[in-house]
């Protein structure tokens, strides 16, 4: 066995130039397949969340906030649930608070989401954990966005932005950061998009600086609800805003659908945007093929004439190891021990390959090495494509002089290839 490893490695050593050729068309091939799948991740995660929250019958709409008949704001999705009963709200909140990092303010502004949101869709992290729910009864776990100069483990308290009236104590809610969110993130929030668009496009923002979006603090809303009630803190308050997905059953009459939205319309400030969860599901569907079918394509040609160059290349490096193969099966090897030979070559050449093309990935994702960013990833399904990637090749490397020696003689072999 450990010979049989020495003879493939001398046998790479007698063809630098040519297996140099092999390991550049290599992680040419990984890195197509690495980026392909990187990419379809990044669309499905916003396409998932949208056939998640929008099932079944419902409007989502964009907003400034929700004044009750007494002028205070909706603060809670079930709140509104309780004046509008029989539908069901998921909302993000804008936070009124202040952030503290100990004797410095952070220019941040404060966001929550309901649950449902925090499950149905994780951004690209950075490092720590996306918005899980700890189960804190005293402290907050909260998500920064990159810029924010912030790292996980770091302690912060909020206290409320609006002027406390005087005699009430003004509590701060402490905080921890449990998550950084990637430098080319998307998170949930309205996005100005194209109009003629009403997608998913709509739904996600930039949790990136340099693309206008403001410096972010992401909370989770049920936790901040904990929290602020175990603490009796309640100057600090989270009111429903931005981004509000409405659910009804099918069987609602027809007579209070219209009752509700008569009321919803009088107590909604400033909609900006409306779209139906049907016309959403479908029109996101529609854009995530066209992506799909934009994208897809390019990759494969370009896999497929990489995969028909490294062809080429193997064949032309298999054929200048048939007169060394000729002589170990003089020597009493058999034609599966060379194919053995061959195969672990080509593996020792995959395999490097493989770690350049995960190191170029790995810095591309970690240093964002692109104009504009990059959506690049490294993950279990960019390791299973790799695999694929790698099976493909050792089968072709197999296949080739498989097919030049298998029906000649040793003889012919060294004649021939002499």
């Amino acid at each position: 066995m450990k010979r049989k490893w020495e003879l493939a490695w001398r046998g790479l050593k007698g063809q630098p130039w040519m297996n140099l050729l092999i390991v550049v068309q290599l992680v040419i091939t990984f890195f197509i397949s690495i980026s392909c799948i990187s990419i379809f991740q990044e669309k499905y995660a916003g396409y998932a969340a949208i056939e998640t929250l929008s099932a079944g019958t419902g409007t989502v709409f964009f907003h400034h906030g929700i004044v009750k008949q007494d002028g205070m704001f909706v603060q809670d999705s079930s709140e509104l649930e309780e004046m509008l009963p029989g539908s069901t709200f998921v909302s993000c909140y804008s936070v009124m608070a202040e952030v503290n990092f100990g004797e410095e303010k952070l220019p941040l502004e404060v966001r929550a989401y309901d649950q449902e949101i925090i499950d149905a869709y994780r951004p690209r992290m950075e490092e720590g954990q996306w918005l899980e729910d700890c189960d804190g009864e005293e402290i907050l776990h909260v998500v920064v966005s990159q810029g924010s100069g912030l790292q996980v483990g770091d302690r912060l308290d909020l206290e409320s932005a609006i002027p406390v009236d005087p005699g009430i104590e003004n509590v701060h809610l402490p905080a921890v950061v449990s998550g950084v969110l990637d430098a080319d993130a998307y998170v949930p929030g309205f996005q100005v998009g194209d109009p003629e668009r009403r997608d998913s496009s709509w739904l996600f923002q930039s949790a990136n600086p340099e693309y206008g979006s403001n410096q972010l603090l992401l909370i989770n809303e049920s936790e901040l609800l904990r929290v602020k009630e175990n603490l009796g803190c309640l100057v600090i308050s989270g009111e429903m805003g931005n981004l509000t997905w409405m659910s009804r059953p099918a069987d609602m009459m027809e007579s209070q659908k219209k009752a509700q939205d008569d009321m919803l319309g009088m107590m909604l400030q400033s909609v900006e945007m409306e779209v139906d969860f049907q016309e959403l599901r479908e029109n996101t569907e529609f854009s995530f093929r066209e992506d799909m079918l934009q994208i897809v394509p390019v990759f494969l040609v370009a896999l497929l004439v990489t995969f028909l160059s490294e062809i080429s290349a193997g064949a032309i490096a298999a054929r200048t190891q048939m007169y060394r193969y000729g002589i170990y099966q003089l020597c009493g090897l058999s034609v599966k021990g060379c194919l053995g030979i061959h195969v672990r070559g080509s593996g020792l050449l995959t395999g490097i390959a493989f770690v350049l093309a995960v190191l170029g990935a790995w810095g591309m994702e970690r240093f964002g090495w692109a104009v504009g960013g990059t959506v690049i990833r490294l993950g279990w399904m960019q390791a299973a494509g790799g695999l694929l990637v790698a099976a493909v090749n050792l089968a072709i490397a197999c296949w080739i002089p498989l097919r030049i020696i298998r029906d000649r003689s040793v003889y012919e072999t060294l004649y021939k290839e002499k």
